[in-house]
């Protein structure tokens, strides 16, 4: 046994005898007997069947000339019911019409004849099962690459070329271009890539060597004849007359749509900063001027390009009143308490009273920056407004 057969995981080899004479099973049975099969028996083409709906089963054994049911016919019917089963016929006799139409059909993986040799007749059945194990071990890794491809949450698709014929695609690309699986196999890419620059790309495809193209931005036509934004990749997966390109799209509708809500929310958030009597100022925690309204430069007669940064700002703020120490260390005092609130009244050195508050900026429960508020006050009855946290 080969080195990649001994790393297979260890399950039962399972081995069933299909012959209409019991001497020669019982032979079958003491034969193999040392070789560690799990050995189940039957006596008809029938019989054999239903052994096998009752248990998984490797590799088959099976008598030609039989009542009933010929081996090559019961092999037949075993093909299409269990076709990963490695089916082997042993006779006596030599029907070379119905063994030769059975092997061309796949039925048969080999004829051997009667009386055997015992050494070889083991090693034709350790063989077969080799090639049972191997045929399950790739089974198995096709459905890990298979599983590993579908938790890509981008569109993969397999293209052969030069036809353009779509081999395969993963859940993203079923959900994405709304196909099952199977419909997806059925489609040419240019089912698909409708864009004039993707069609130029498929043929050019077709006809030369293998340009690869990273990130260019596209659209897909969905099953419903809609479009769909893509940002398309591609990659060569296969050389020669079996040349396969894998083509990898990320899927821009969500985040398209994330962006046009971000920016109608932004541009609420705009309307509602600059609609507010209050003077607004909004300084980072790295002391970065994130935002000034309108309202702000008009309470305090400033051009808002002259700002550099938020602690600067508010020491320029406070030299305009009559104590100008006193009311820059309030301020800054203010501004070093990420998460504290703050307020008081600035008196101007024209006489105007101001009235300020400061409130933490809170994202996911962490102060991001500090906002301050600034309100004049006309009338020893004005009341300081409320910052809306």
């Amino acid at each position: 046994m080969n080195s990649l057969m001994t790393n297979l995981p260890s399950t039962p080899r399972t081995l069933l005898l299909v012959d209409d004479e019991e001497s020669i099973l019982s032979s079958l049975r003491r034969m193999l007997r040392r070789d560690g099969y799990q050995i189940v028996t039957a006596t008809s083409g029938d019989e054999g069947l239903k052994r096998l709906a009752e248990a998984p089963v490797g590799v088959i054994l099976s008598d030609q000339r039989m009542p009933g049911m010929t081996g090559t016919e019961f092999l037949s019917i075993v093909k299409e019911s269990y076709p990963e089963t490695i089916r082997m016929v042993l006779s006596g006799y030599t029907d070379i019409n119905s063994i030769t139409e059975a092997i061309n059909r796949g039925a048969i993986y080999k004829f051997l004849t009667k009386p055997w040799d015992d050494e070889l007749l083991r090693g034709h059945i350790a063989e077969a099962f080799q090639r049972y194990e191997m045929k399950q071990e790739n089974h198995r890794l096709a459905a890990i690459n298979q599983a590993m491809v579908d938790a890509i949450s981008d569109i993969v698709l397999l293209v052969s070329m030069p036809s353009g014929q779509i081999l395969s695609g993963n859940r993203a690309a079923s959900e994405s271009l709304g196909y099952l699986a199977e419909e997806l196999t059925a489609l040419n890419i240019s089912e698909i890539e409708v864009m004039p620059q993707d069609m130029f790309y498929w043929e050019e495809m077709a006809r030369e060597s293998f340009r690869p193209i990273s990130h260019v931005e596209t659209e897909f036509r969905t099953r419903h004849m809609g479009q769909i934004p893509v940002a398309k990749s591609t990659a060569l997966a296969g050389i020669g007359s079996d040349k396969v390109i894998i083509v990898i799209a990320q899927d821009l509708s969500k985040q398209r749509n994330t962006e046009h809500q971000l920016a109608s929310a932004n541009a609420q958030l705009a309307s509602i900063f600059e609609a507010t009597v209050e003077g607004l100022l909004v300084i980072g925690n790295d002391d970065q001027l994130l935002g000034m309204n309108h309202r702000f430069a008009q309470v305090w007669n400033l051009d808002q390009s002259q700002a550099s940064s938020g602690k600067a700002l508010l020491t320029q703020l406070g030299k305009y009143c009559q104590e100008p120490e006193e009311s820059v260390l309030s301020l800054l005092d203010a501004l070093s308490d990420s998460i504290g609130r703050h307020n008081g009244l600035l008196h101007r050195d024209n006489g105007q009273c101001i009235a300020w508050a400061k409130r933490p900026q809170m994202v996911r429960g962490l102060a991001a920056g500090q906002v301050f508020s600034f309100f004049p006050l006309l009338a020893a009855a004005d009341k300081m407004p409320l910052l809306l946290d």
